[in-house]
Protein backbone atom coordinates (compact mmCIF):
# COMPACT_ATOMS: atom_id res chain seq x y z
CA UNK A 1 0.00 0.00 0.00
CA UNK A 2 2.69 2.52 0.81
CA UNK A 3 4.34 1.83 -2.34
CA UNK A 4 1.44 2.47 -4.51
CA UNK A 5 1.02 5.91 -2.46
CA UNK A 6 4.62 6.36 -3.55
CA UNK A 7 3.37 6.31 -7.10
CA UNK A 8 0.50 7.64 -7.05
CA UNK A 9 2.11 10.90 -4.93
CA UNK A 10 4.35 11.48 -7.89
CA UNK A 11 4.64 10.63 -11.63
CA UNK A 12 7.33 7.67 -11.63
CA UNK A 13 8.53 8.40 -8.20
CA UNK A 14 11.69 5.96 -7.17
CA UNK A 15 11.34 4.07 -3.84
CA UNK A 16 14.49 4.10 -3.37
CA UNK A 17 17.97 4.67 -6.20
CA UNK A 18 19.09 2.00 -8.24
CA UNK A 19 22.30 0.28 -6.75
CA UNK A 20 22.78 3.58 -4.86
CA UNK A 21 23.91 5.26 -8.03
CA UNK A 22 22.44 9.17 -7.99
CA UNK A 23 22.82 9.74 -11.46
CA UNK A 24 23.24 13.59 -13.10
CA UNK A 25 22.02 13.54 -16.95
CA UNK A 26 24.74 15.85 -18.94
CA UNK A 27 23.35 18.06 -22.10
CA UNK A 28 22.61 16.04 -24.77
CA UNK A 29 24.40 16.34 -28.47
CA UNK A 30 22.25 17.04 -31.40
CA UNK A 31 20.54 14.16 -32.26
CA UNK A 32 21.20 12.80 -35.88
CA UNK A 33 18.81 13.34 -38.82
CA UNK A 34 15.43 11.83 -38.26
CA UNK A 35 16.97 9.43 -36.44
CA UNK A 36 18.13 8.66 -32.69
CA UNK A 37 20.23 10.47 -30.45
CA UNK A 38 23.93 10.01 -30.44
CA UNK A 39 24.84 8.36 -26.86
CA UNK A 40 24.73 10.14 -24.03
CA UNK A 41 27.04 9.26 -20.70
CA UNK A 42 25.47 9.13 -17.34
CA UNK A 43 28.07 10.90 -15.03
CA UNK A 44 27.33 8.79 -11.42
CA UNK A 45 28.53 10.55 -9.20
CA UNK A 46 28.78 7.34 -6.75
CA UNK A 47 30.34 5.24 -9.29
CA UNK A 48 30.92 1.32 -7.82
CA UNK A 49 33.99 -0.46 -7.79
CA UNK A 50 34.70 -2.46 -11.12
CA UNK A 51 34.50 -6.08 -10.30
CA UNK A 52 37.68 -7.71 -9.74
CA UNK A 53 37.51 -11.38 -11.49
CA UNK A 54 41.10 -12.13 -12.63
CA UNK A 55 41.47 -15.36 -11.62
CA UNK A 56 39.70 -18.21 -13.64
CA UNK A 57 36.66 -19.33 -11.20
CA UNK A 58 36.84 -16.30 -9.02
CA UNK A 59 33.77 -15.24 -8.07
CA UNK A 60 32.27 -12.12 -6.50
CA UNK A 61 28.76 -11.44 -4.75
CA UNK A 62 26.84 -8.04 -5.64
CA UNK A 63 22.93 -6.84 -4.75
CA UNK A 64 21.46 -4.06 -5.76
CA UNK A 65 18.17 -2.26 -4.65
CA UNK A 66 14.98 -1.94 -7.27
CA UNK A 67 13.25 1.34 -8.50
CA UNK A 68 9.39 0.80 -9.51
CA UNK A 69 7.71 1.91 -12.21
CA UNK A 70 3.77 1.29 -12.76
CA UNK A 71 2.97 1.52 -17.28
CA UNK A 72 -0.51 2.27 -16.03
CA UNK A 73 0.55 5.85 -15.27
CA UNK A 74 2.28 6.63 -18.86
CA UNK A 75 0.26 9.62 -19.62
CA UNK A 76 1.00 8.08 -22.83
CA UNK A 77 0.69 4.46 -22.77
CA UNK A 78 1.66 4.26 -27.12
CA UNK A 79 4.75 6.09 -28.34
CA UNK A 80 5.68 4.75 -31.40
CA UNK A 81 8.79 5.86 -33.06
CA UNK A 82 8.00 8.13 -36.24
CA UNK A 83 8.47 7.00 -39.46
CA UNK A 84 12.30 6.74 -39.99
CA UNK A 85 13.34 8.04 -43.13
CA UNK A 86 17.38 7.14 -44.80
CA UNK A 87 19.62 4.80 -42.93
CA UNK A 88 19.22 3.54 -39.30
CA UNK A 89 21.83 3.72 -37.46
CA UNK A 90 23.95 0.62 -36.35
CA UNK A 91 24.36 -0.02 -32.70
CA UNK A 92 28.06 -1.43 -33.08
CA UNK A 93 28.89 2.23 -33.78
CA UNK A 94 28.59 3.87 -30.48
CA UNK A 95 29.96 0.51 -28.51
CA UNK A 96 33.67 0.42 -27.87
CA UNK A 97 36.18 -1.39 -30.32
CA UNK A 98 35.68 -4.95 -30.02
CA UNK A 99 38.84 -6.96 -30.39
CA UNK A 100 40.37 -10.15 -30.02
CA UNK A 101 37.25 -12.05 -29.61
CA UNK A 102 38.57 -16.14 -30.31
CA UNK A 103 38.13 -17.05 -33.60
CA UNK A 104 36.50 -20.54 -34.28
CA UNK A 105 38.58 -22.90 -34.95
CA UNK A 106 37.62 -26.42 -37.29
CA UNK A 107 38.24 -29.23 -35.25
CA UNK A 108 39.38 -32.52 -35.55
CA UNK A 109 37.24 -34.04 -38.48
CA UNK A 110 34.36 -36.66 -38.07
CA UNK A 111 31.81 -38.36 -40.05
CA UNK A 112 28.73 -36.87 -38.22
CA UNK A 113 26.37 -36.16 -40.83
CA UNK A 114 23.01 -33.60 -40.19
CA UNK A 115 19.75 -34.81 -41.06
CA UNK A 116 17.34 -32.57 -43.40
CA UNK A 117 13.70 -31.59 -44.24
CA UNK A 118 11.14 -33.87 -44.77
CA UNK A 119 8.78 -33.65 -48.11
CA UNK A 120 5.56 -33.47 -45.88
CA UNK A 121 3.98 -29.92 -43.65
CA UNK A 122 4.51 -30.43 -39.84
CA UNK A 123 2.76 -27.15 -38.77
CA UNK A 124 0.16 -24.43 -39.37
CA UNK A 125 0.11 -20.35 -39.18
CA UNK A 126 -2.32 -19.54 -36.92
CA UNK A 127 -2.25 -16.00 -35.84
CA UNK A 128 -0.13 -12.91 -37.05
CA UNK A 129 0.38 -9.16 -36.51
CA UNK A 130 2.72 -7.15 -36.88
CA UNK A 131 5.61 -5.89 -34.22
CA UNK A 132 7.29 -3.00 -33.71
CA UNK A 133 8.89 -1.16 -36.71
CA UNK A 134 11.68 0.29 -37.31
CA UNK A 135 13.09 2.30 -34.77
CA UNK A 136 15.91 3.93 -36.38
CA UNK A 137 18.70 1.08 -34.96
CA UNK A 138 19.89 -1.71 -37.07
CA UNK A 139 19.66 -4.72 -36.46
CA UNK A 140 16.78 -5.01 -34.22
CA UNK A 141 17.54 -7.87 -31.92
CA UNK A 142 13.74 -8.73 -31.79
CA UNK A 143 12.69 -11.38 -29.18
CA UNK A 144 9.42 -12.03 -27.41
CA UNK A 145 7.85 -13.56 -24.16
CA UNK A 146 4.25 -15.14 -24.47
CA UNK A 147 2.17 -15.18 -20.99
CA UNK A 148 -1.20 -16.41 -20.36
CA UNK A 149 -2.62 -13.35 -21.75
CA UNK A 150 -0.40 -11.13 -23.45
CA UNK A 151 3.09 -11.09 -25.88
CA UNK A 152 5.86 -8.75 -25.01
CA UNK A 153 8.10 -7.63 -27.38
CA UNK A 154 11.63 -5.88 -27.20
CA UNK A 155 13.74 -4.48 -30.11
CA UNK A 156 16.66 -2.04 -30.08
CA UNK A 157 15.66 0.41 -28.45
CA UNK A 158 12.09 -0.22 -27.66
CA UNK A 159 9.71 -2.24 -25.99
CA UNK A 160 5.87 -3.24 -26.69
CA UNK A 161 2.84 -5.18 -25.02
CA UNK A 162 0.51 -6.57 -27.37
CA UNK A 163 -2.62 -8.75 -26.44
CA UNK A 164 -2.82 -12.27 -27.97
CA UNK A 165 -5.27 -10.96 -30.61
CA UNK A 166 -2.36 -8.03 -31.69
CA UNK A 167 -4.06 -5.31 -29.47
CA UNK A 168 -1.03 -2.87 -29.07
CA UNK A 169 -1.39 -1.84 -25.56
CA UNK A 170 1.95 -0.42 -24.82
CA UNK A 171 4.67 0.90 -26.39
CA UNK A 172 7.76 2.93 -25.36
CA UNK A 173 11.57 3.66 -25.78
CA UNK A 174 13.71 1.45 -23.69
CA UNK A 175 15.95 4.61 -23.12
CA UNK A 176 15.23 8.04 -21.89
CA UNK A 177 14.53 9.69 -25.23
CA UNK A 178 10.87 9.40 -24.21
CA UNK A 179 11.04 11.65 -21.26
CA UNK A 180 10.18 8.79 -19.46
CA UNK A 181 11.37 6.01 -21.06
CA UNK A 182 11.17 2.55 -19.74
CA UNK A 183 14.40 2.55 -18.06
CA UNK A 184 14.70 6.60 -17.40
CA UNK A 185 14.55 6.47 -13.73
CA UNK A 186 16.75 4.05 -13.15
CA UNK A 187 18.87 6.56 -14.46
CA UNK A 188 19.73 4.84 -17.71
CA UNK A 189 20.96 7.23 -21.01
CA UNK A 190 20.07 7.18 -24.17
CA UNK A 191 21.89 4.12 -25.60
CA UNK A 192 20.26 1.02 -23.90
CA UNK A 193 20.50 -1.76 -26.52
CA UNK A 194 20.82 -5.67 -27.19
CA UNK A 195 17.19 -5.83 -25.59
CA UNK A 196 15.83 -9.36 -24.40
CA UNK A 197 13.07 -11.00 -22.67
CA UNK A 198 11.18 -13.80 -21.44
CA UNK A 199 8.23 -15.18 -19.29
CA UNK A 200 9.31 -17.20 -16.64
CA UNK A 201 6.02 -20.13 -16.08
CA UNK A 202 7.62 -21.17 -12.37
CA UNK A 203 6.84 -17.28 -10.97
CA UNK A 204 4.28 -16.30 -13.46
CA UNK A 205 6.12 -13.11 -14.48
CA UNK A 206 7.83 -11.53 -17.14
CA UNK A 207 11.84 -10.50 -17.31
CA UNK A 208 13.00 -7.44 -19.68
CA UNK A 209 16.50 -7.18 -19.86
CA UNK A 210 18.91 -4.43 -21.82
CA UNK A 211 22.69 -3.84 -21.61
CA UNK A 212 23.96 -0.01 -21.54
CA UNK A 213 27.97 1.06 -22.32
CA UNK A 214 29.32 4.71 -21.74
CA UNK A 215 32.89 4.06 -22.76
CA UNK A 216 34.14 8.22 -22.01
CA UNK A 217 33.43 7.50 -18.34
CA UNK A 218 34.00 3.53 -18.80
CA UNK A 219 30.43 2.16 -17.12
CA UNK A 220 28.65 -0.66 -18.40
CA UNK A 221 25.42 -2.06 -16.61
CA UNK A 222 23.33 -5.10 -17.32
CA UNK A 223 20.07 -3.64 -16.34
CA UNK A 224 16.53 -5.76 -16.18
CA UNK A 225 13.27 -5.35 -15.01
CA UNK A 226 10.99 -8.05 -13.48
CA UNK A 227 6.77 -7.84 -13.92
CA UNK A 228 4.82 -7.77 -10.54
CA UNK A 229 2.35 -10.49 -11.69
CA UNK A 230 1.54 -12.09 -15.17
CA UNK A 231 -0.43 -9.03 -16.92
CA UNK A 232 2.86 -6.49 -18.02
CA UNK A 233 0.41 -3.26 -18.06
CA UNK A 234 1.31 -2.63 -14.44
CA UNK A 235 3.98 -2.85 -12.08
CA UNK A 236 7.63 -3.92 -12.68
CA UNK A 237 10.37 -3.59 -10.21
CA UNK A 238 13.69 -2.70 -12.16
CA UNK A 239 17.47 -2.88 -11.26
CA UNK A 240 20.42 -1.43 -12.69
CA UNK A 241 23.65 -3.49 -11.84
CA UNK A 242 27.10 -2.43 -12.41
CA UNK A 243 29.26 -4.60 -15.02
CA UNK A 244 32.34 -3.29 -15.60
CA UNK A 245 34.65 -6.79 -14.91
CA UNK A 246 38.65 -5.93 -14.14
CA UNK A 247 40.83 -8.97 -14.84
CA UNK A 248 44.66 -7.81 -14.23
CA UNK A 249 45.30 -4.24 -15.23
CA UNK A 250 42.32 -4.17 -17.95
CA UNK A 251 38.56 -3.44 -17.57
CA UNK A 252 35.86 -4.71 -19.58
CA UNK A 253 32.75 -4.62 -20.69
CA UNK A 254 30.09 -6.77 -21.51
CA UNK A 255 28.26 -7.44 -24.75
CA UNK A 256 25.45 -9.98 -26.78
CA UNK A 257 23.86 -11.15 -23.43
CA UNK A 258 22.49 -14.21 -22.93
CA UNK A 259 19.12 -15.07 -20.78
CA UNK A 260 17.95 -17.77 -19.57
CA UNK A 261 16.25 -19.37 -16.25
CA UNK A 262 15.68 -22.21 -14.24
CA UNK A 263 13.62 -22.63 -11.35
CA UNK A 264 15.45 -21.05 -8.82
CA UNK A 265 17.31 -18.08 -10.61
CA UNK A 266 17.86 -16.31 -13.73
CA UNK A 267 20.78 -16.35 -15.43
CA UNK A 268 22.33 -13.41 -17.90
CA UNK A 269 25.81 -14.35 -19.89
CA UNK A 270 28.14 -11.67 -21.94
CA UNK A 271 31.01 -11.43 -23.95
CA UNK A 272 33.77 -8.87 -21.94
CA UNK A 273 35.67 -6.59 -24.53
CA UNK A 274 38.39 -3.71 -23.53
CA UNK A 275 36.51 -0.99 -22.26
CA UNK A 276 38.72 1.84 -22.94
CA UNK A 277 42.26 2.32 -23.90
CA UNK A 278 44.43 -0.54 -25.14
CA UNK A 279 45.07 -4.25 -23.87
CA UNK A 280 43.95 -7.06 -24.44
CA UNK A 281 40.86 -7.14 -26.18
CA UNK A 282 38.86 -9.90 -24.65
CA UNK A 283 38.78 -11.30 -21.57
CA UNK A 284 36.15 -14.24 -21.72
CA UNK A 285 32.59 -14.40 -20.89
CA UNK A 286 30.31 -13.10 -17.58
CA UNK A 287 28.48 -15.58 -16.05
CA UNK A 288 25.46 -13.15 -13.30
CA UNK A 289 23.22 -15.41 -11.28
CA UNK A 290 20.40 -13.64 -9.83
CA UNK A 291 17.72 -15.84 -7.34
CA UNK A 292 14.87 -15.27 -7.88
CA UNK A 293 12.89 -14.65 -4.40
CA UNK A 294 13.71 -11.19 -3.71
CA UNK A 295 13.06 -10.08 -7.05
CA UNK A 296 9.11 -11.42 -6.68
CA UNK A 297 8.83 -8.27 -4.35
CA UNK A 298 10.82 -5.39 -5.73
CA UNK A 299 13.25 -6.63 -2.83
CA UNK A 300 17.10 -6.07 -2.58
CA UNK A 301 18.56 -7.81 -5.35
CA UNK A 302 20.98 -10.58 -5.01
CA UNK A 303 23.69 -12.07 -7.45
CA UNK A 304 27.01 -13.80 -8.35
CA UNK A 305 29.38 -13.05 -10.86
CA UNK A 306 31.74 -15.60 -12.60
CA UNK A 307 34.37 -15.15 -14.84
CA UNK A 308 34.85 -18.27 -17.83
CA UNK A 309 38.04 -16.93 -19.78
CA UNK A 310 38.00 -19.90 -21.88
CA UNK A 311 34.74 -19.43 -23.64
CA UNK A 312 33.28 -16.98 -26.43
CA UNK A 313 29.34 -15.80 -26.75
CA UNK A 314 27.73 -18.53 -24.29
CA UNK A 315 24.14 -18.89 -24.28
CA UNK A 316 22.15 -19.62 -21.10
CA UNK A 317 19.21 -22.29 -21.79
CA UNK A 318 15.11 -21.48 -20.88
CA UNK A 319 15.05 -24.49 -18.71
CA UNK A 320 11.31 -26.46 -18.25
CA UNK A 321 10.52 -29.32 -15.95
CA UNK A 322 12.47 -28.22 -12.47
CA UNK A 323 14.78 -31.28 -12.27
CA UNK A 324 17.91 -29.59 -14.28
CA UNK A 325 20.96 -30.81 -11.62
CA UNK A 326 22.26 -27.44 -12.72
CA UNK A 327 21.70 -24.53 -14.86
CA UNK A 328 23.18 -25.38 -18.23
CA UNK A 329 24.83 -23.02 -21.01
CA UNK A 330 26.51 -23.31 -24.31
CA UNK A 331 28.38 -22.19 -26.89
CA UNK A 332 30.65 -23.23 -29.71
CA UNK A 333 34.19 -24.71 -28.90
CA UNK A 334 35.37 -25.83 -32.34
CA UNK A 335 33.67 -26.26 -35.98
CA UNK A 336 32.28 -29.87 -34.87
CA UNK A 337 32.34 -29.50 -31.37
CA UNK A 338 29.48 -27.71 -28.78
CA UNK A 339 30.66 -26.79 -25.28
CA UNK A 340 28.44 -27.67 -22.53
CA UNK A 341 28.33 -25.87 -18.86
CA UNK A 342 26.84 -26.61 -15.53
CA UNK A 343 27.21 -24.18 -13.08
CA UNK A 344 27.50 -25.71 -10.12
CA UNK A 345 25.70 -23.89 -6.95
CA UNK A 346 25.35 -20.81 -9.45
CA UNK A 347 23.58 -18.67 -6.14
CA UNK A 348 25.72 -19.67 -3.30
CA UNK A 349 29.51 -21.06 -4.56
CA UNK A 350 29.58 -20.61 -8.39
CA UNK A 351 31.92 -23.18 -9.95
CA UNK A 352 32.15 -24.54 -13.68
CA UNK A 353 31.70 -28.03 -15.20
CA UNK A 354 32.45 -28.25 -18.93
CA UNK A 355 32.40 -31.49 -21.35
CA UNK A 356 32.49 -30.76 -25.33
CA UNK A 357 30.30 -32.82 -27.85
CA UNK A 358 31.00 -33.61 -31.28
CA UNK A 359 28.46 -32.10 -33.90
CA UNK A 360 28.48 -32.30 -37.67
CA UNK A 361 31.18 -29.84 -39.43
CA UNK A 362 30.23 -26.16 -39.57
CA UNK A 363 31.74 -23.25 -40.37
CA UNK A 364 30.59 -19.26 -40.36
CA UNK A 365 28.26 -18.12 -43.14
CA UNK A 366 28.30 -15.87 -45.44
CA UNK A 367 26.34 -12.97 -46.64
CA UNK A 368 23.49 -13.86 -48.26
CA UNK A 369 21.63 -12.11 -51.08
CA UNK A 370 18.15 -10.98 -50.27
CA UNK A 371 16.04 -10.03 -53.85
CA UNK A 372 18.09 -7.87 -55.89
CA UNK A 373 20.84 -10.46 -57.27
CA UNK A 374 23.76 -9.48 -55.44
CA UNK A 375 23.65 -6.37 -55.17
CA UNK A 376 22.44 -6.13 -51.68
CA UNK A 377 23.86 -8.92 -49.09
CA UNK A 378 22.57 -9.59 -45.66
CA UNK A 379 25.09 -9.99 -42.79
CA UNK A 380 23.94 -13.51 -41.20
CA UNK A 381 25.96 -13.18 -38.22
CA UNK A 382 29.20 -15.44 -37.49
CA UNK A 383 27.51 -19.09 -36.43
CA UNK A 384 27.63 -18.07 -33.07
CA UNK A 385 24.59 -20.02 -31.18
CA UNK A 386 21.83 -17.43 -30.01
CA UNK A 387 18.53 -19.41 -28.67
CA UNK A 388 18.83 -22.51 -26.11
CA UNK A 389 15.98 -24.68 -24.56
CA UNK A 390 16.02 -27.63 -22.42
CA UNK A 391 13.55 -30.02 -21.11
CA UNK A 392 13.33 -33.63 -20.56
CA UNK A 393 17.07 -33.93 -19.90
CA UNK A 394 17.86 -32.10 -23.48
CA UNK A 395 19.06 -29.06 -24.42
CA UNK A 396 18.15 -27.88 -28.21
CA UNK A 397 19.66 -25.17 -30.21
CA UNK A 398 20.95 -24.05 -33.47
CA UNK A 399 22.61 -21.69 -35.44
CA UNK A 400 23.39 -19.75 -39.01
CA UNK A 401 25.93 -21.78 -40.71
CA UNK A 402 28.08 -21.98 -44.43
CA UNK A 403 26.44 -23.48 -47.19
CA UNK A 404 27.77 -25.54 -49.44
CA UNK A 405 28.02 -23.22 -52.84
CA UNK A 406 27.72 -20.48 -50.95
CA UNK A 407 24.94 -18.35 -48.59
CA UNK A 408 23.76 -19.62 -45.43
CA UNK A 409 21.66 -22.74 -43.83
CA UNK A 410 20.18 -23.33 -40.65
CA UNK A 411 21.39 -26.15 -38.32
CA UNK A 412 19.76 -27.30 -35.25
CA UNK A 413 20.77 -30.12 -32.50
CA UNK A 414 19.68 -32.05 -29.60
CA UNK A 415 22.17 -32.85 -27.19
CA UNK A 416 21.31 -35.41 -24.18
CA UNK A 417 22.32 -33.66 -20.89
CA UNK A 418 22.50 -36.84 -19.93
CA UNK A 419 22.74 -36.46 -15.58
CA UNK A 420 25.70 -34.26 -16.47
CA UNK A 421 27.79 -32.69 -14.19
CA UNK A 422 26.24 -35.17 -11.56
CA UNK A 423 26.26 -38.65 -13.31
CA UNK A 424 27.04 -39.34 -16.94
CA UNK A 425 28.30 -36.49 -20.36
CA UNK A 426 26.38 -34.67 -22.41
CA UNK A 427 26.12 -36.89 -25.87
CA UNK A 428 24.44 -35.53 -29.71
CA UNK A 429 20.78 -37.13 -29.70
CA UNK A 430 20.13 -35.74 -33.56
CA UNK A 431 21.11 -32.85 -35.60
CA UNK A 432 19.62 -31.16 -38.67
CA UNK A 433 20.01 -28.94 -41.47
CA UNK A 434 16.99 -26.47 -42.45
CA UNK A 435 17.81 -26.09 -45.86
CA UNK A 436 15.89 -24.17 -48.28
CA UNK A 437 16.48 -24.98 -51.91
CA UNK A 438 19.25 -24.19 -54.17
CA UNK A 439 20.31 -20.81 -54.21
CA UNK A 440 18.22 -20.17 -50.91
CA UNK A 441 19.58 -19.09 -47.83
CA UNK A 442 17.93 -19.65 -44.41
CA UNK A 443 19.68 -18.12 -41.13
CA UNK A 444 18.71 -16.38 -37.62
CA UNK A 445 17.45 -19.73 -36.56
CA UNK A 446 15.29 -20.23 -33.47
CA UNK A 447 13.94 -23.36 -31.56
CA UNK A 448 11.67 -24.80 -28.91
CA UNK A 449 9.76 -27.68 -28.01
CA UNK A 450 6.10 -28.67 -26.44
CA UNK A 451 5.01 -30.50 -24.04
CA UNK A 452 5.16 -33.55 -26.38
CA UNK A 453 8.72 -33.72 -26.80
CA UNK A 454 7.78 -32.17 -30.19
CA UNK A 455 9.85 -28.74 -31.75
CA UNK A 456 9.19 -26.15 -33.91
CA UNK A 457 11.59 -23.12 -35.87
CA UNK A 458 11.82 -20.07 -37.04
CA UNK A 459 13.92 -18.61 -39.39
CA UNK A 460 14.91 -16.12 -41.78
CA UNK A 461 14.70 -17.05 -45.13
CA UNK A 462 16.16 -15.23 -48.77
CA UNK A 463 17.93 -15.40 -51.96
CA UNK A 464 19.07 -13.62 -54.89
CA UNK A 465 15.32 -13.27 -56.25
CA UNK A 466 13.46 -13.96 -53.44
CA UNK A 467 13.42 -10.89 -50.50
CA UNK A 468 13.78 -11.69 -46.81
CA UNK A 469 11.07 -13.56 -45.18
CA UNK A 470 10.41 -15.20 -41.77
CA UNK A 471 10.14 -19.16 -41.84
CA UNK A 472 8.70 -21.79 -39.64
CA UNK A 473 8.90 -25.83 -39.25
CA UNK A 474 8.45 -28.26 -36.85
CA UNK A 475 8.91 -32.01 -36.49
CA UNK A 476 7.20 -34.36 -34.15
CA UNK A 477 8.60 -36.33 -31.44
CA UNK A 478 8.14 -39.35 -33.82
CA UNK A 479 9.51 -38.26 -36.86
CA UNK A 480 12.61 -39.55 -37.98
CA UNK A 481 16.48 -38.00 -36.50
CA UNK A 482 17.38 -35.16 -38.06
CA UNK A 483 14.37 -34.03 -40.03
CA UNK A 484 11.95 -31.05 -40.05
CA UNK A 485 8.91 -30.28 -41.73
CA UNK A 486 8.26 -28.44 -44.95
CA UNK A 487 9.04 -24.68 -44.42
CA UNK A 488 5.70 -22.42 -44.03
CA UNK A 489 5.60 -18.79 -45.12
CA UNK A 490 4.88 -16.55 -42.11
CA UNK A 491 5.32 -13.28 -43.50
CA UNK A 492 7.32 -11.90 -46.35
CA UNK A 493 9.60 -8.68 -46.99
CA UNK A 494 9.11 -6.34 -50.02
CA UNK A 495 11.94 -5.02 -50.35
CA UNK A 496 15.47 -5.51 -50.26
CA UNK A 497 18.14 -4.49 -47.83
CA UNK A 498 21.54 -4.79 -46.85
CA UNK A 499 24.53 -5.04 -44.47
CA UNK A 500 23.56 -5.47 -40.23
CA UNK A 501 20.44 -7.56 -40.12
CA UNK A 502 18.80 -9.24 -37.52
CA UNK A 503 20.58 -10.21 -35.30
CA UNK A 504 18.75 -12.92 -34.10
CA UNK A 505 14.96 -13.93 -34.13
CA UNK A 506 13.23 -15.71 -31.21
CA UNK A 507 10.24 -18.45 -30.40
CA UNK A 508 8.73 -19.23 -26.92
CA UNK A 509 5.82 -22.04 -26.13
CA UNK A 510 2.20 -20.60 -25.23
CA UNK A 511 1.80 -21.43 -21.31
CA UNK A 512 -1.43 -21.73 -21.13
CA UNK A 513 -1.43 -25.04 -23.23
CA UNK A 514 2.07 -25.58 -23.95
CA UNK A 515 1.53 -26.57 -27.54
CA UNK A 516 1.31 -23.47 -29.14
CA UNK A 517 4.65 -21.98 -30.66
CA UNK A 518 5.13 -17.88 -30.74
CA UNK A 519 7.90 -16.27 -32.70
CA UNK A 520 8.99 -12.96 -34.05
CA UNK A 521 11.18 -12.08 -37.08
CA UNK A 522 12.46 -9.21 -39.17
CA UNK A 523 11.44 -8.30 -42.92
CA UNK A 524 11.77 -5.57 -45.04
CA UNK A 525 9.66 -3.03 -46.75
CA UNK A 526 10.06 0.33 -48.53
CA UNK A 527 10.07 2.50 -45.60
CA UNK A 528 12.26 0.12 -43.27
CA UNK A 529 12.47 -2.79 -41.19
CA UNK A 530 9.25 -4.14 -39.60
CA UNK A 531 8.60 -7.48 -37.23
CA UNK A 532 5.89 -9.85 -37.45
CA UNK A 533 4.74 -11.67 -34.27
CA UNK A 534 2.98 -14.87 -35.47
CA UNK A 535 1.77 -17.88 -33.64
CA UNK A 536 2.32 -21.43 -34.97
CA UNK A 537 1.11 -25.21 -34.58
CA UNK A 538 2.39 -28.81 -35.27
CA UNK A 539 -0.04 -31.20 -36.18
CA UNK A 540 0.07 -34.85 -37.62
CA UNK A 541 -1.97 -35.68 -40.79
CA UNK A 542 -5.37 -37.01 -39.88
CA UNK A 543 -5.12 -36.14 -35.62
CA UNK A 544 -8.02 -33.94 -35.78
CA UNK A 545 -8.62 -34.14 -32.19
CA UNK A 546 -5.15 -32.73 -31.54
CA UNK A 547 -3.96 -35.72 -29.06
CA UNK A 548 -1.10 -36.83 -31.02
CA UNK A 549 -2.55 -39.91 -32.71
CA UNK A 550 -4.46 -40.84 -35.34
CA UNK A 551 -7.71 -43.22 -34.09
CA UNK A 552 -11.52 -43.76 -33.69
CA UNK A 553 -11.38 -40.93 -31.56
CA UNK A 554 -10.72 -38.70 -34.78
CA UNK A 555 -13.85 -40.10 -36.50
CA UNK A 556 -16.71 -37.20 -35.43
CA UNK A 557 -14.08 -34.42 -35.33
CA UNK A 558 -13.53 -35.17 -38.69
CA UNK A 559 -17.03 -35.68 -39.34
CA UNK A 560 -18.12 -32.43 -37.91
CA UNK A 561 -15.41 -30.18 -40.06
CA UNK A 562 -16.63 -32.17 -43.25
CA UNK A 563 -20.31 -31.52 -42.59
CA UNK A 564 -19.70 -27.50 -41.77
CA UNK A 565 -17.26 -26.62 -43.88
CA UNK A 566 -14.33 -25.56 -41.65
CA UNK A 567 -10.82 -26.12 -42.24
CA UNK A 568 -8.35 -27.60 -40.04
CA UNK A 569 -4.69 -28.48 -41.70
CA UNK A 570 -5.06 -32.09 -39.81
CA UNK A 571 -8.41 -32.91 -41.77
CA UNK A 572 -6.77 -31.69 -44.99
CA UNK A 573 -6.06 -35.58 -45.92
CA UNK A 574 -4.98 -34.33 -49.52
CA UNK A 575 -3.53 -30.81 -48.93
CA UNK A 576 -5.44 -29.10 -51.68
CA UNK A 577 -6.61 -26.50 -48.58
CA UNK A 578 -9.94 -27.72 -48.26
CA UNK A 579 -11.71 -30.20 -45.50
CA UNK A 580 -14.27 -32.39 -47.67
CA UNK A 581 -15.13 -35.34 -49.39
CA UNK A 582 -11.71 -35.97 -51.21
CA UNK A 583 -10.31 -36.06 -47.60
CA UNK A 584 -12.67 -39.41 -47.12
CA UNK A 585 -10.46 -42.26 -48.56
CA UNK A 586 -6.94 -40.52 -47.11
CA UNK A 587 -8.61 -40.95 -43.52
CA UNK A 588 -9.63 -44.16 -43.54
CA UNK A 589 -6.27 -45.38 -44.45
CA UNK A 590 -4.77 -43.32 -41.80
CA UNK A 591 -7.29 -44.88 -40.11
CA UNK A 592 -6.41 -48.82 -40.90
CA UNK A 593 -2.39 -47.90 -40.78
CA UNK A 594 -2.87 -46.94 -37.05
Amino acid sequence: MNRYLYLTAGFLLSLCVACSEQAEIATPPASLPDGPQLPRAVANANRPDNIELTQQGSFKFGTCEATIIDTRLFENPIVKDKQFEGEPVSTSIFRPRKNGQPIVEAGVANDLVPGSIMNEPRGIAESNFPGISATGWNPPDPALAVGPNHIVETVNQSLAFYTKEGVLQFQQRLNDTNQPGFFDDVNAGNFVFDPKCFYDPYIDRFIVLALEVYQDIDESYITFAISDDDDPNGIWYRYRTFSVVDVGNASYWVDYPGLGFDENGFYVTGNLFFLNGFGNGFGGVLFRSFDKTPLLNGDTATFTDIRDENAASVQIAQHFGGDNPAPYFISRQTGNSLRITALNNALTNPSFSSELVSVPDASAPADVPNGAGNQQLLNTLDGRLMNVHWRNGSLWTCHGIAKDGGGAIARWYEISTGGFPNAGSPSLVQSGNVDGGPGVSTFFPAIYTDAQGNAAMVVAQSSASEFASVQATGRLSGDPAGSMGELTELVAGSSATSGRWGDYFDIAIDPNDDLTFWMVGEYQTGSGWRTSLDSFRLFVIGDVNGDGVVNLLDIDPFVELISTGQFDAAADINGDGFVNLLDVQGFIELLSDG
